[in-house]
């Protein structure tokens, strides 16, 4: 009876692990993945993210819908910020990274 329970209690536990991860929007699963990517560059003489540059790494980066969905959630989060252009034309779409991204993690 004892390694039934300990098993139910293991069971119980998994489940519970494997079914959180179905709670997670694909934008949120999106902007960790983008997340991980910042993080492993390192940190950068310039805190920009650039999208092009972005999606030459990733394929389904290439998605705009799916790629504005992760930095926007990103953005929410505190990680990003959109960079103003200030010139004519269409904008370059980069992002600034928040240097606490990297202070957090250390």
């Amino acid at each position: 009876m004892e390694r039934v329970g300990r098993f139910l209690a293991y069971a119980g536990e998994m489940f519970d692990r494997v079914t959180a991860g179905l709670a997670i929007e694909q934008d949120e699963a999106d902007a960790a993945l983008i997340a991980r990517q910042i993080l492993a560059a390192g940190r950068p003489d310039k805190l920009l993210l650039n999208e092009r540059e972005l999606y030459r790494h990733s394929a389904w980066l290439r998605d705009r819908v799916r790629r504005a969905d992760a930095l926007g959630a990103l953005a929410n989060a505190g990680w990003v910020r959109p960079v103003r252009s200030s010139g004519n034309g269409r904008p370059r779409g980069d992002w600034e990274i928040n240097p606490q991204v990297f202070t957090r993690s250390a």
